[in-house]
């Protein structure tokens, strides 16, 4: 089955971008043929990647609001393309316009009515942003569940994220999801690797392999990226299937 993966929430500045990028390159380490989407007007990150040969797509009118001419093209892409999988990556500005326009046109269910099955990603933190990345899981779980695999990644980079408010979310709405991604901290030496690669907009192939980076600054990327791939294979998994409250 084809795929649309969209990355969503409400706030800025807490890794939605790196969670695009991460999974598309998984996807493409998987041997996928995706299309990668930035639709994030102000944050240009993963059309940096070049690699990833990312299309930028301005959903937003003047007015903050969804332009329908453009989503409705790209739906329609989405329904007739025979790219296999696709990756959204939204800003903050477009979380509310964009999820008022995906359940209003019931976008979803014709994605998979058209053989495109719809995850929806979602950041958590913890630390100062940690109750308004649960306020925005909370929207999409209610917005969204019923038409869409939904798939939390865990940032703890911010603190630790608040478990007990992170199950109530979780046993208020009642859905299903598929098991968490976790970002866990490092120690600071994976942590400074790990961010000159994402200053450079360096695919972690590009990054293991180059010539540039010192033995051992691969060799952790080397580590950290299958500690990443693991979480998504284990996350996206068709065998795994849904898991409640993972």
């Amino acid at each position: 089955m084809k795929e649309f993966h969209c990355i969503l929430q409400t706030k800025g500045g807490i890794g939605k971008s790196v969670a695009a990028a991460w999974l598309s390159q998984y996807l493409l380490n998987q041997g996928r043929a995706i299309l990668a989407i930035e639709c994030d007007q102000s944050n240009r990150t993963l059309s940096r990647y070049d690699r990833l040969e990312t299309e930028r797509l301005d959903l937003l009118d003047k007015d903050q609001q969804i332009d329908r001419r453009r989503f409705d093209a790209l739906m329609e892409r989405l329904v007739e393309d025979t790219e296999p999988t696709v990756i959204m990556d939204n800003g903050q500005a477009s979380f509310v316009p964009l999820t008022r326009y995906l359940v209003e046109c019931d976008a979803l269910s014709l994605l998979e009515e058209a053989g495109r099955q719809s995850y929806v990603h979602c950041v958590v933190t913890g630390g100062q942003l940690g109750p308004s990345t649960l306020s925005g899981l909370e929207q999409i779980l209610g917005a969204l569940a019923d038409s869409a695999q939904i798939v939390v990644w865990r940032n703890a980079h911010f603190g630790p994220i608040d478990e007990a408010a992170y199950q109530t979310v979780l046993e208020a709405s009642g859905a299903a999801l598929r098991d968490p991604v976790h970002l866990d901290r490092w120690s600071k030496p994976f942590e400074d690797d790990v961010q000159e690669m994402l200053q450079r907009f360096l695919t972690f192939n590009e990054a293991v392999q180059s010539p540039n980076l010192g033995l051992m600054t691969r060799q952790r990327l080397a580590m950290v990226q299958r500690r990443i791939f693991g979480e998504l294979q284990y996350a996206l998994a068709p065998e795994v299937g849904e898991v409640a409250h993972a």
